[in-house]
Order: C-alpha cells, then structure tokens, then sequence
C-alpha cells in the first residue's frame, strides 16, 4: 500500500492515507482509486484530444489566412507591375509621339525651305529670262536699223 501511495503521488494523484478500520477494505479502496485514475486519465485525454483538434482547426485557419493574405500580394504585386508597364508603354508612346511631331515639323520646315528656294530661283530665272528677252529684242530693233549687209561685215 506504501508503494501504491508513493506511486500514485508519483503520478500527481494524492490519496489521503487509509483511516485506522479500514485497513480490511485495502483492495476495495484500491479499486477505486484505479477507477478514479483512469477516468481523470480518461478526462484528461479528451481534453488533450479537444485541445489537439482546437489547435488543428485554428492552424489551419492561420494558415489559410496566411495563404489568402500571400494571393493578395501577389495580386497587388502583379497589379503594380502591370500599371508600371502601362505607365512605361504610354510614356513610351509620348516619346515617339513628340519624335514624330518633331520628324513631321523638321519635314514641314525643309519643304517651306525647298519651295522658298524654288520660287526665288523660279523668279531669278523669270527675271534673267526677262532680260534676255529684253535684251534680244533690243537687238532685234537695233538690227532692223541697219541692213542686213552691214550686219555681216560688208
């Protein structure tokens, strides 16, 4: 019985010691202190067993939770790339839209330049060949002055 006891406060279980007339029902108090054992054994697994299952149920809620919450950033990484890309491709686009314009207003300008050039040398050559003409028809008059003979050296 001395065993029993150190045993059973060994394991946490305290029984008080046995009362002086008792000592004839050992077994019978015995039992029910194994019964009261194996159902505070008993009680104590399924709390540990409820407590198992709780910690499972709420792991797997972080854990979602932490999965929902890594979808979300990817997402919004994704997000965040996809409009840095947009704001590169439209600055892109207005980089080679004033490039065009620039091109457009360079080509605009050479030609103002070409034609300029053209019609002053179309007006020198309107005002040379004005000259000539001129010219020519002083000649023409001042040849009809004097004969046709003394034209040629005769």
């Amino acid at each position: 019985q001395q065993q029993m006891a150190e045993d059973g406060a060994a394991f946490g279980f305290a029984r008080p010691p046995p009362a002086p007339g008792m000592v004839a029902d050992a077994p019978q108090a015995a039992l029910a202190e194994l019964a009261e054992c194996c159902r505070e054994l008993d009680e104590g697994h399924r709390a540990w067993a409820a407590h198992r299952k709780e910690a499972s149920w709420r792991l797997k809620r972080v854990e979602l939770q932490l999965e929902s919450e890594r979808a979300c950033r990817r997402r919004e990484a994704a997000e965040e790339f996809e409009a840095k890309m947009r704001a590169l491709w439209e600055e892109q686009a207005a980089a080679v839209e004033r490039l065009e314009a620039e091109y457009r207003e360079k080509v605009a300008g050479l030609r103002r330049d070409a034609e300029l050039k053209e019609q002053k040398m179309a007006e020198q050559w309107a005002a040379k060949h004005a000259r000539l003409t001129k010219f020519l028809e002083q000649v023409g008059s001042s040849c009809r002055r004097w004969p046709p003979g003394e034209m040629n050296g005769r």
